[in-house]
Parts: structure tokens; C-alpha cells; sequence
């Protein structure tokens, strides 16, 4: 996992053992040995299916949970709905209405004037290096308009692990 060597992974263990499962992704900051870096490269792969904040079972990086509880409450949904049938097969509106919300939250992003919409059919234009077949195979095969919000956040965390590849 990125940002956790092997003896932050042990330690990651035994902090487990003697205090019972993470029930938060925070609780990570308590490990010995992993600082704020390593917490911020890891958190975002760590799952926790039963934690009270429902961000923490999904691909959403803690540091995003402003922003996906901005578009949550955009869409009339809340954090605690995550992962239920109130999300899955949202209609068409929805789907329009966070498309909308996560421009306005581009736009006022930090550093908004360096976010920039990419054209995935001319992508591998923008590339520093080759991009994977696997990679253009799924950006071109995914048709976003049918996707739920949960779904589009797995689907993101898939391509990130097709790069880490």
C-alpha cells in the first residue's frame, strides 16, 4: 500500500491487536510510524466497511470529504445513505444536477485555474508517458451517464489501481 513500509504495516497490525478494529480512517494518524504523509498516501486505500462515517468505506480520499458531502447534499442524499438502495440507480436528473455541482466545486476549488476538462477520446495527448491499453480501454468503454455517484467513485478507484499497476 502506498506510503506504508513493512514495519509501519506491522505496526498498522499491532495497533489493531491491542485496540481493537479501526472504526475510522483518522485512527490510522495513531500508528506508530505513520506520519502525515504516509497518512495521506494510504487513507484513501483503507476500507471500512462498518465505520460510522460511511465515507470511510469507500474510495473517497479523506481529504475529498468536503467536496463529496457538498455534492451528497447537492443531490438531496446524505454520507449516511452511502452504500444503501436510496443511492443505487439514481435518475437521470440527479446524475445532471452533480455534474453540475462538481463544475461549481471545480471552479472554486484551490488552484482552480489549473483544473482543466480533458477530451478522454484525445487523452493520451495530455500523458507524460504511455497510457496503459487497459486504461484507454475503460475510459472509452464507461458511459458516465448511466453511472451512480458510488459507482463513478469505484470506478475512479479502479483506474487509480490500473496506473499503480
Amino acid at each position: 500500500m502506498a506510503g506504508v513500509s513493512a514495519a509501519t504495516a506491522k505496526n498498522i497490525v499491532a495497533w489493531r491487536e491491542e485496540e481493537g478494529a479501526f472504526t475510522s480512517r483518522a485512527q490510522l494518524k495513531k500508528v506508530k510510524g505513520l506520519g502525515p504523509k504516509a497518512y495521506e498516501q494510504c487513507a484513501g486505500f483503507l476500507r471500512l466497511p462498518e465505520a460510522k462515517n460511511r465515507l470511510d468505506a469507500t474510495a473517497v480520499h479523506p481529504e475529498s470529504y468536503a467536496a463529496a458531502k457538498a455534492l451528497l447534499d447537492a443531490c438531496g442524499y446524505t454520507a449516511a445513505e452511502i452504500g444503501t438502495d436510496e443511492l443505487a440507480g439514481l435518475p437521470g436528473e440527479v446524475t445532471k444536477r452533480a455534474k453540475e455541482v462538481l463544475k461549481v466545486l471545480e471552479a472554486t476549488a484551490p488552484n482552480a485555474d489549473k483544473v482543466t476538462q480533458l477530451d478522454f477520446g484525445n487523452f493520451e495527448k495530455f500523458a507524460a508517458a504511455p497510457v496503459p491499453s487497459e486504461l484507454v480501454d475503460k475510459l472509452t468503454a464507461v458511459d458516465v451517464e448511466t453511472l451512480t455517484p458510488l459507482e463513478a467513485l469505484n470506478f475512479l478507484y479502479e483506474l487509480k489501481q490500473t496506473l499503480v499497476k
